[in-house]
């Protein structure tokens, strides 16, 4: 699940957010792992992040799982986004 980081912000639609992201997998004798960890800055907040998706084989394939997590990530970095520039001060 290779994702640059600028192609997962505009996916995201945060990008116009600056933001630093660091992510992988592991596949290993029937589990698997995906991991995305990194800061983004929020107005003047910082947000630091990590979000992780841990399964076995009976529960579905990389590829299937793959865009489920993708999209997760993004509903709540968007949302976490939102909520910091509507909050009142």
């Amino acid at each position: 699940m290779a994702v640059h980081r600028r192609q997962f912000m505009r996916f995201a639609g945060l990008a116009d957010t600056p933001a630093y992201l660091k992510g992988g997998s592991i596949n290993w004798e029937g589990l698997h792992c995906f991991a995305i960890a990194g800061q983004m800055i929020v107005g003047k907040t910082p947000v630091t992040f990590c979000l992780n998706l841990n399964w076995r084989d009976s529960e579905g394939s990389e590829a299937a799982l793959g865009p489920a997590y993708k999209s997760a990530v993004a509903g709540v970095l968007a949302r976490i986004k939102q909520h910091i520039l509507t909050a009142p001060a």
